[in-house]
């Protein structure tokens, strides 16, 4: 049977060994909080490009950038005149995973 990391830590700090059982929990902490980040960061853009790939700029309304969705939104419009349209859905696509905040 095996016990979980969490378990033998928990059993680790009621024993003698309170330092070990200190730097095991800051070591597992710390790379919880950089796998959380580098989930947050590559799965958030993730809702706005597929809105835009369907309605171009909707993603990046989504995201809080309004010029940029007003651009996209009219521009890929006007491209639809020339049968075009499909490069405006695929670059307002691409604008919104690529983005990232500041």
């Amino acid at each position: 049977m095996r016990t979980s990391h969490a378990s033998r830590i928990l059993f680790l700090s009621l024993g003698p060994c309170k330092t070990y059982a200190a730097r095991l929990l800051k070591t597992e902490s710390q790379s919880i909080a950089e796998l959380e980040l580098m989930t947050t960061t590559a799965s958030s853009n993730f809702i706005p490009a597929l809105a835009s790939f369907f309605i171009p700029g909707l993603g990046q309304l989504l995201q809080g950038r309004i010029l940029a969705a007003l651009l996209y939104f009219i521009i890929t419009g006007a491209l639809w005149i020339f049968f075009l349209g499909w490069l405006g859905h695929i670059v307002a696509c691409i604008d919104a995973a690529r983005w990232k905040a500041r």
